[in-house]
């Protein structure tokens, strides 16, 4: 009898101490700083503590009627990203990369995230562990860096290095027409001459505006220096439609800009190249676009001209 007594006290004191585990890592859990959720393999919320509630300002009862997809990021996190993480975890127990997500208030979160895979005996995933750390100002900060770096900080507008990607990009995917325009101001250092640089850095701001009111929603306008801007159309249904559309911006610039004490005029000169007739990179068409700017403005300026 005692061997038996000795091993039911043995068994009692194994589940008491399996007890104050389970008790201790319950704890963990909730009062860990790091945000975490256990989700089913489809992405179901299980169980999250408070620190993934605070994260995404919900509360306990909300999170039951949610999956962790609901707030993944679409603007930031493709679909494709997230098949790819899903795959990787049928094949490992283990993932960890950056993902967005938007709180219930629609603010951007950035985590860097690392999912464990919990197996049963026969190896199939059953749940996913979720840990979180909020990596959101690290990354806002260094995209703040990158869209300075790409931004003209007087207009706002793309800069050069920004519209030579853009281009780079467009010309990768092989369009069937594409039009690049240069864009010269006529008589804009007499103005800068008569009422100084403030006055031209204003009439500048106002320029990019104008612009683009007479483009479609997918063109894109650059200030590539002092008064110079390349303007980029895509996906044109035919080439004609470039000088259209350079003929309404030379009627647009022609009219006057009121500024805070003056009411100025100035004009512009505008060069196209099309692709793929007058070249097929970048360098290229801008190279010809700007050879034909000057066509117009030796033409006597308020005018556009195509590359020869």
């Amino acid at each position: 009898m005692r061997p038996i007594i000795q091993q039911q006290q043995l068994q009692q004191q194994q589940l008491q101490a399996l007890n104050r585990q389970l008790q201790l890592a319950g704890m963990v859990f909730e009062k860990t700083h790091e945000a975490i959720v256990i989700t089913d393999v489809d992405l179901r919320i299980k169980r999250a503590n408070q620190a993934f509630l605070n994260l995404l300002n919900l509360s306990s009862k909300e999170i039951k009627q949610h999956s962790l997809s609901d707030f993944i990021d679409s603007n930031k996190v493709s679909l494709r990203l997230t098949e790819t993480v899903r795959k990787h975890l049928q094949q490992q127990d283990g993932w960890q990369g950056e993902l967005w997500y938007r709180t219930a208030k629609g603010e951007p979160i950035a985590a860097l995230q690392t999912i464990t895979a919990v197996r049963n005996q026969e190896r199939t995933v059953t749940q996913l562990i979720h840990i979180f750390n909020d990596v959101t100002a690290d990354l806002l900060a260094v995209e703040n860096i990158k869209q300075q770096a790409l931004t003209d900080p007087l207009t706002g507008l793309p800069n050069r290095a920004a519209i030579n990607h853009q281009i780079t990009v467009l010309l990768h995917n092989a369009p069937t027409h594409l039009a690049v325009l240069f864009l010269d101001l006529d008589k804009f250092k007499p103005i800068n001459d008569t009422y100084g640089h403030d006055v031209g850095d204003q009439l500048l701001r106002c320029i990019g505006p104008r612009i683009k009111a007479q483009l479609r929603h997918h063109d894109v306008v650059a200030r590539i220096g002092g008064d110079e801007f390349v303007i980029v159309l895509n996906a044109l249904t035919e080439p004609k439609d470039a000088e259209a559309i350079a003929q309404k911006l030379v009627l647009a610039l022609q009219q006057p800009f009121v500024l805070e004490q003056h009411t100025v005029t100035v004009g512009a000169s505008v060069g196209i190249a099309l692709y793929p007739e007058h070249g097929e990179d970048y360098e290229t068409l801008l190279n010809k676009a700007d050879n034909a700017m000057y066509r117009a403005k030796e033409s006597g300026r308020n005018r556009y001209c195509v590359a020869e």
